[in-house]
Formats: C-alpha cells, sequence, structure tokens
C-alpha cells in the first residue's frame, strides 16, 4: 500500500471520527471509543480485510493503517530532519588524497586488506 493511502484513511479519521465522552480505564488498556463514518469503497476494503482472515475486526483494521500511517510520519520527520542537516552542514566530501590516506591506514599501508 502506498503512503499516500495511509494518510487519505488518517485525513478520514480526523475528519469522521467522533470521539464519545466514554473512556476505559487504565487497567481496560487506555482505549477510546469512536464512532466512525466510512464511505461505501472503505467499508467494503475494510470487510474484505476482515474477510481474509488478517484481522477480526474493524478496530484492528483501523488501528493497524493509524499504525503504519505514524510509522510513515516518523519516517517523514527523519528524512525531513536528515535533508534540513544536509541543506546547513552541507555534504562531507572528503578529497582524494584523505580518501586515499584512510585507505592506506585501514590496509596497514600494504595495500592488503
Amino acid at each position: 500500500m502506498s503512503s499516500g493511502f495511509f494518510i487519505a484513511v488518517m485525513i478520514v479519521v480526523m475528519h469522521y471520527c467522533i470521539i464519545s465522552a466514554s473512556t476505559f480505564t487504565e487497567e481496560q488498556a487506555m482505549a477510546t471509543r469512536a464512532s466512525l463514518s466510512l464511505t461505501e469503497p472503505n467499508e467494503r476494503w475494510i470487510q474484505a480485510q476482515i474477510d481474509s482472515k488478517e484481522f477480526t475486526s474493524r478496530s484492528e483494521v483501523v488501528n493497524d493503517l493509524i499504525r503504519k500511517a505514524r510509522e510513515v510520519e516518523d519516517i517523514r520527520a527523519r528524512l525531513f530532519a536528515a535533508e534540513m542537516s544536509v541543506a546547513e552542514k552541507g555534504w562531507v566530501k572528503p578529497s582524494q588524497e584523505e580518501m586515499l590516506n584512510r585507505f592506506r591506514e585501514r590496509t596497514g599501508g600494504d595495500g592488503k586488506l
């Protein structure tokens, strides 16, 4: 599945999720009950996941999608941070002489590994 799909699912969840006032206690895994409205194609897709025996409930499917979307979000944040670091610091570019000297150091100077 593409990351765009997970983001789309997150948008659907965020726009149509109505959090109820009932929240379970810590002993009940701190789960929050929610009512979720889905388009017909999304409902068919979720049902197909359940029918395939990959998941046993709609909650499992939605939680898995959210978990994956969070992973994608984390990866994007790390990539963005890496890009910003390169933009600020620039690429490390050792000269040919520096690379040759490092190679010689690793090989003991005789060219043999």
